[in-house]
């Protein structure tokens, strides 16, 4: 099966990763560490360009899983979401309103 490689991909792709990490960037508590920051930064750049060579990659004939690191990428991104949506969410006046959305 081929892979298709599409402008609309890339732009969902880009998209994708952007808006967790700037979810990410944005909820976090004060004393954290800087590390996942950095990681959340580097992570768009990182997606597009290996869409970008995976892309180049298969209209030069070479097939490959060039959407694997994307993949990496999104799950350190959204590993990163979970633990700091979950710090921020173990204050009990936290836990408290969000059940009552629920």
């Amino acid at each position: 099966m081929k892979e298709e490689y599409d402008v609309l991909n890339f732009v969902f792709y880009a998209f994708l990763t952007l808006g967790t990490a700037c979810w990410g960037l944005g909820v976090k508590k004060a004393n954290t560490s800087n590390i996942p920051d950095i990681i959340l930064i580097v992570s768009m750049p990182i997606a597009t360009i290996c869409y970008a060579k995976a892309a180049y990659d298969v209209k030069n004939g070479n097939e490959g899983s060039g959407k694997v690191p994307i993949y990496i990428v999104l799950s350190f991104e959204y590993a990163i979401l979970s633990t700091r949506l979950y710090e921020v969410t173990t204050n009990q006046g936290l836990l408290i309103f969000s059940y009552i959305y629920i």
